[in-house]
């Protein structure tokens, strides 16, 4: 009997602690970004890649000039995410890790944006993402690369 009540305690207070541990946020999670340019991306010069932490409105609001400055904060910016040169015809590998709060944007600064400079990741946010820069400004997301082309991204 006595071997009974230790393992039913055990079991209780594992149910306990486990429905606790479940009540709080979700820790960030990494995720990549697997970012292939084409050889005439952004006239064929390098382009850089901006990851925020953005809820829908500031997505939406917020203009070219001001993320800009944002890809080289003066000063601390909890929103930045991250901020990566990106090489025409290189297959690049980029890791952040998602915001505990709102959503991520991804943003590229071309030289001549056009209108498809940014994108913002539709929570829940995936763990991999394809993005494939061709042209002078154009992006598009999608599925990330088969497993066997993941080798050829650095």
């Amino acid at each position: 009997m006595q071997k009974f009540r230790i393992k039913f305690l055990s079991v209780v207070a594992m149910v306990f602690l486990t429905a606790c541990a479940a009540d709080g946020p979700e820790p960030p999670k990494p995720v990549t970004l697997y970012v292939s340019a084409s050889h005439d991306t952004n006239d064929s010069r390098m382009v850089y890649m901006v990851i925020r932490n953005v809820n829908e409105k500031q997505f939406i609001d917020e203009p070219y000039g001001l993320v800009a400055e944002k890809a080289f904060p003066k000063a601390e910016d909890a929103t930045l995410l991250g901020a990566h040169p990106v090489f025409p015809g290189e297959k690049m590998k980029f890791n952040f890790m998602t915001p505990v709060k709102g959503t991520a944007a991804v943003y590229f600064l071309f030289t001549n944006p056009g209108s498809h400079w940014k994108t913002l990741l539709q929570l829940p946010i995936q763990d991999d993402y394809g993005i494939t820069l061709s042209g002078p400004n154009s992006v598009v997301v999608g599925d990330k690369p088969d497993w066997l082309d993941r080798w050829s991204y650095h």
